[in-house]
């Protein structure tokens, strides 16, 4: 049997009760409250007065308070009400409908220091041309003193530091950390910032020093912040040096130095709107370099060594983009107790480059799309997807790579829900530093990382949910799952070294853990997983 541990997580005492709390928002699976359909104000209006109204992390009139409670929400620095007032959609004398509130309560809630948001007409839903607007957010916590330990594919992970995702209430993301994995070990140091004199804009600057390299991104990003938003800049730098290692068969295929850049900028606009249908346009150029090297000190792994070939980008490109916004609030989705805003109107993307570095001066291009689509009943949910990408005319082999993925979500009571997802890829002449694969880290649990290799892969996973309502001093919200994952990866030169090259299944048992008080939105999963096969270096 081999244990999976993933993002556990361990605090202090004060700590803890900032990062979980119990978030009483009701016992069904979906549900579609907010400012928005129902209200009389079917004009737009101009707005008058915006009042807003930042709430603590606990509400101290609730029964079972205690001094943690307390404790938590006088060290918590509660969100400035300016920096609620920036992130909305609208300003004072500006016209409003009740669909921008709605859209508003979805763009405060994606703040990761945001737990929920409420946007709504203050006095009644018949005042006359002037409308007066209360925003209500109830703050996550957002300090993260931390020591994260995991095991995950058969391999341990380590982390210590601290990151806080409101820094003075201010909405300033800052993180320093120490973190070992399977790959390096190392200091990081990140922060995002927004830009007050750019309205909806932010910058990144993210640093990390390791064992093998290190890692230098700055981005400075305005995006399509909103439906209505007409334009949208981007430029990011990225420069790493690093040493990466592929492993398969529960060991160490191959290490190699790998060394690079990505430059990128662009430019888009909102072509057209029509109702709920979006079409957007981005212009944009890339620069990207890979190179790759022999390690200084060689490791001996048993697999014949393979240095990937140099990749050199240089392309001018072009992304439209459609959207039909249809979004639904639901609950008990991705995360426990709280509210995700889900889009169930379809979204793609087709991004087409023109590449200016091919070696043989032929005609390169780059191809990126995808397409989803959303199905909501009753109490069930199916989301749907395909991926597509190509790299055409550029390298000596023409890549390519195509997916289909789905997830569905059934409600069969208050505490049981069933889940299943699926995805199928092909692909062909992968690069060599990014193969495809199938382990412990994507979709069969309880086998090595990276066990199985091919071009091709398969794989699907049920789980039975159980939802007990078990909460610790309004602290931690608990949920318990059965699973069963399968999957196959075949086809390909890499396929061939594989010493399981049949189907891989794994069966087990797990708890699930979420704070939906705390700014750290990852669900902590705790599983025990027992693999269905023979291998020589699975432990089942």
């Amino acid at each position: 049997m081999q244990r999976s541990i993933h993002n556990y997580r361990l605090c202090t005492a004060f700590v803890v009760c900032g990062l979980f709390s119990h978030n009483a928002v009701g016992d069904e699976l979906f549900s579609d409250e907010g400012c928005g359909a129902d209200a009389p104000h079917e004009q737009p209006q101009k707005v008058a007065e915006i009042v807003i109204n930042s709430q603590d992390i606990f509400d101290e009139s609730k029964a079972g308070t205690g001094f943690l409670h307390r404790l938590a929400n006088r060290f918590h620095i509660t969100t400035n009400a300016d920096v609620i007032a920036e992130r909305l959609p609208f300003k004072k004398g500006q016209q409003v409908t009740p669909e921008q509130l709605a859209e508003a309560e979805r763009i405060i809630r994606r703040e990761m220091y945001i737990r929920d948001a409420r946007v709504t007409y203050i006095d009644t839903c018949n005042i006359d041309d002037m409308a007066r607007i209360q925003v209500e957010t109830w703050d996550n916590w957002s300090l993260l003193p931390s020591l994260s330990f995991g095991r995950k594919g058969g391999k341990n992970r380590f982390e210590v530091g601290f990151k806080d995702d409101n820094l003075f209430g201010r909405g300033i993301h800052a993180s320093v950390e120490y973190k070992s994995d399977e790959q390096r070990s190392g200091f990081r140091f990140v922060t995002r910032a927004p830009i007050s004199f750019i309205p909806h804009s932010n910058v990144l600057l993210d640093v990390e020093d390791n064992d093998d390299g290190s890692i230098v991104q700055f981005q400075f990003d305005k995006p399509f912040y909103q439906l209505s938003t007409e334009n949208r800049f981007l430029a990011n730098y990225l420069s790493f040096k690093r040493v990466d290692e592929i492993f398969q068969n529960g060991g160490t295929r191959n290490v190699f130095e790998h060394e690079g850049h990505q430059y990128d900028l662009a430019y888009g606009f909102l072509l057209e709107r029509e109702g709920d249908d979006l079409h957007r346009l981005t212009f944009g150029v890339t620069d990207q370099l890979d190179k790759f090297a022999q390690p200084e000190d060689g490791i001996e792994t048993g697999f014949r060594q393979v240095i990937p070939m140099e990749r050199r980008f240089v392309y001018p490109w072009v992304e439209y983009e459609y959207l039909q916004n249809d979004f639904k609030v639901l609950q008990d989705i991705y995360l426990t107790n709280q509210n995700e805003d889900i889009n169930l109107g379809w979204s793609a993307k087709v991004k087409l480059g023109y590449e200016t570095h091919s070696p043989d001066s032929s005609m390169g291009m780059h191809l990126n799309s995808s397409v989803s689509r959303g199905y909501l009943w009753d109490s069930s949910l199916l989301l749907l997807g395909a991926d597509l990408s190509a790299t055409l005319g550029v390298l000596e082999d023409d890549y390519f790579s195509a997916s289909l993925h789905g997830e569905y979500f059934d409600r069969l009571s208050s505490k049981f829900a069933f889940y299943t997802s699926g995805l199928l890829s092909i692909s062909q002449h992968p690069f060599y530093d990014l193969p495809v694969t199938l382990g412990g880290e994507s979709g069969v649990r309880g086998y090595p990382l990276q066990y199985q290799h091919g071009d091709d892969r398969a794989k699907a996973s049920v789980e039975l949910r159980y939802y007990p309502k078990i909460n610790i001093y309004r602290v931690l919200d608990m949920g318990m799952v059965a699973f069963f994952d399968a999957g196959k990866a075949w086809s390909g030169e890499s396929s061939r070294d594989n010493e399981d090259g049949g189907v891989l299944a794994s069966t087990g048992l797990g708890a699930r853990f979420y704070s939906n008080r705390s700014s750290h939105r990852n669900v902590i999963h705790v599983d025990m997983a027992f693999p269905l096969s023979n291998g020589e270096n699975v432990d089942s």
